[in-house]
């Protein structure tokens, strides 16, 4: 890290402990943006998990859509004449209403989606906080390295060695409170994606009903 001339300058077991505290550094550097990686990926995968489903039960949905409009559309002139099938008029205004709820069934898979963002920017915000430590230290460490006072050299190397496992402890804390809050989310997230799938299902189950009836009337 540093110039062999400011090495040059410390007894060995200061260049050692100067060493290790750097490698620490490097290292908790090393893990916050594998976590943050970790956590990226996750939050990626349960977005297009997300655009997936809702992607899928739409158009799951608009396809009996389709099928009840056709149907309505061939049965309404022999609707017409028949009593017993005058609700066939109902059914093709409920069809407008249907479509809402499909709407919005997907809309509050997508609305998951979207709060995907605000980890993604939790989780820069935190990884740039401890860059900027990581930073700090190491060009203290350097100031460190540049006097040729042992004795300087060792209370700045403990200075810097505890602000170092401050800055440790809370960035690893952080890490975890984000991985936590993520996994959570993911099991909030399929829990949902259940609820809206379910939500579509009965959409649909309503469409396939009201196509029994228009092929009964037909």
């Amino acid at each position: 890290f540093f110039s062999s001339q400011v090495w040059g300058q410390q007894p060995v077991p200061v260049i050692i402990a100067l060493n290790n505290e750097m490698n620490r550094y490097r290292h908790l550097a090393e893990y916050a943006v594998q976590v943050s990686l970790n956590i990226s990926i996750l939050v990626t995968k349960m977005t297009e998990e997300v655009f997936m489903k809702s992607d899928e039960i739409e158009s799951w949905a608009m396809q009996v859509e389709d099928e009840v409009i056709a149907r309505a559309q061939e049965v309404s002139p022999k609707s017409i004449k028949a009593a017993d099938c005058v609700q066939n008029l109902f059914i093709l205004r409920s069809i407008k209403d249907m479509r809402a709820h499909v709407k919005q069934s997907t809309k509050c898979l997508h609305d998951e989606a979207n709060i995907n963002a605000m980890f993604e920017t939790m989780l820069t915000t935190t990884l740039n906080h401890h860059r900027s430590h990581v930073i700090e230290g190491r060009r203290a460490m350097e100031n460190c390295a540049q006097t040729a006072d042992p004795t300087f050299s060792a209370k700045c190397l403990n200075i810097i060695s505890k602000e170092l496992k401050d800055t440790e402890t809370k960035t690893i804390s952080t890490m975890k409170k984000i991985q936590n809050r993520t996994t959570k989310r993911r099991n909030d997230l399929t829990g949902k994606m259940r609820i809206c799938e379910l939500l579509s299902s009965k959409f649909v189950e309503t469409l396939r009903k009201n196509l029994d009836e228009l092929k009964r009337c037909a």
